[in-house]
């Protein structure tokens, strides 16, 4: 094995590099093992200038330990495996959803706004963001995490009453995710006048 290299945590797509003699060798297989995987093969090769050269989407498997080899298939019948290396898998799986208001709620300066985000490695963040008419990814809620999720009170500040897509926005180490919209109508000055 030349890349990865021994103790490399991976994620999204890897370019998987070994070396064989090209005279001797017809192909290279890279096999993984750990969770539910035996040697399973992974990924095939190409033979370049760079050595024999291959792809993995390091998303088809959990999040997890792995030992990688490459195999080498000689052209007289004959394999020989490399010196196995372990790797650590970590994919991002972030993900959130607005918890309070439920779609078709009418909000308010101060309305709560609560939402869910899980992932791996955890949320490091959630905001709210309206978007409609004029607006888009306007945040009007920046959240605490508490024990009942992601909480904030909703700043209406340059929000004209109207219907508007609410959505919450969860940050990682990694990037962000973003929820499904739902509906709500935002009260303007008046709705809220004694």
């Amino acid at each position: 094995m030349v890349t990865p290299s021994d103790g490399a945590t991976l994620s999204g797509g890897q370019v998987l590099d070994a070396s064989g003699d090209p005279t001797t060798t017809a192909k290279v297989d890279f096999t993984l093992s750990g969770g539910p995987d035996k040697h399973t093969v992974i990924s095939g090769s190409t033979l370049t200038y760079y050595g024999w050269i291959g792809a993995w989407d390091t998303a088809t498997v959990p999040n997890g330990l792995y030992t990688l080899r490459s195999i080498a298939h000689e052209t007289n019948g004959g394999t020989g495996q490399s010196t196995p290396i372990t790797v650590t898998v970590v994919n991002r799986q972030l993900a959130t959803s607005v918890l309070v208001p439920s779609t078709g709620a009418t909000l308010h300066a101060g309305s709560v706004l609560d939402a869910g985000a899980t992932g791996t490695p955890p949320a490091t963040g959630v905001t709210f963001e309206l978007s409609g008419g004029a607006l888009t990814g306007t945040v009007v809620g920046t959240a605490t995490l508490t024990i009942y999720g992601w909480v904030a009170d909703m700043d209406t500040t340059g929000v004209p009453a109207g219907t508007y897509s609410l959505q919450s926005v969860a940050t990682d180490a990694m990037g962000s995710a973003t929820s499904p919209a739902i509906t709500v109508t935002v009260a303007g000055a008046a709705a809220l006048a004694p």
